[in-house]
C-alpha cells in the first residue's frame, strides 16, 4: 500500500521517464509535462482517497498513458470543430465587405437552424459552452448529467453544425459555378 511519500518520491524519481512516455504520445514536451503534473495530481488524490495502489510505478505509468491517449483524442475532436469554431467566432466581428456579412449571416441562419433541431439537452449544452462560457463541469450540473456525457452532447452539435456548414458550401460552390 502507497503512502504520499511514497507517491512524491516515486514521481520525483520517475519524473524523467514519465515526461519521455507522454512526450512520446502527444509528441509535444510541454503538453507531456501537463500530463505528467495531472497524473501526480490524481494519483495524490487517490491515496488521500484512500485508494489501496499495490503498485504504484505501473498505477502511474497506466494514469499518465491513459492522460495523453485522451489528450490525442481530443485533439481530433478539437481538429474537426475548427471550422465551425471559426465560423462561430467570426458571426461576431466586424465586416469589412457586404459579401462578408451576407455570407455570415447565411451561416447564422444554418446555424440557428441546426439549434432549433438538436434536442433540449444537446441544444442547452451547446449554448452554454459556446456563448455562455460554462465549463463543461458546470454544464453537467445544470443538466444533472456526467461530464462525460455534456462533453459528447457539445460534441453532437458541433458535429450536427458542421455538417450543415459543410452541406451549404457545397451547395454555395453547386450555385456558383455555370
Amino acid at each position: 500500500m502507497a503512502s504520499n511519500e511514497t507517491i512524491l518520491s516515486i514521481y520525483l524519481d520517475n519524473r524523467p521517464r514519465f515526461l519521455n512516455l507522454a512526450a512520446r504520445i502527444v509528441g509535444s514536451r510541454s503538453k507531456a509535462e501537463d500530463i505528467v503534473q495531472d497524473a501526480f495530481v490524481n494519483v495524490s488524490q487517490a491515496v488521500g482517497s484512500g485508494t489501496v495502489i499495490i503498485s504504484p510505478l505501473s498505477y502511474f505509468t497506466q494514469i499518465i498513458r491513459r492522460l495523453a491517449l485522451d489528450h490525442i483524442k481530443s485533439g481530433k475532436v478539437r481538429f474537426e470543430e475548427t471550422r465551425t469554431e471559426q465560423i462561430l467566432a467570426a458571426l461576431s466581428t466586424d465586416y469589412r465587405t457586404p459579401e462578408d456579412s451576407s455570407v455570415s449571416r447565411s451561416q447564422l441562419v444554418v446555424i440557428a437552424a441546426v439549434l432549433d433541431q438538436l434536442p433540449h439537452r444537446t441544444r442547452v449544452a451547446f449554448e452554454m459552452q459556446r456563448f455562455g462560457g460554462y465549463k463543461l463541469r458546470e454544464i453537467a450540473m445544470t443538466l444533472d448529467i456526467s461530464i462525460g456525457r455534456t462533453a459528447q452532447l457539445i460534441t453532437d452539435a458541433f458535429k450536427e453544425c458542421k455538417a450543415a456548414l459543410d452541406e451549404q458550401a457545397v451547395s454555395t460552390e453547386k450555385d456558383r459555378t455555370p
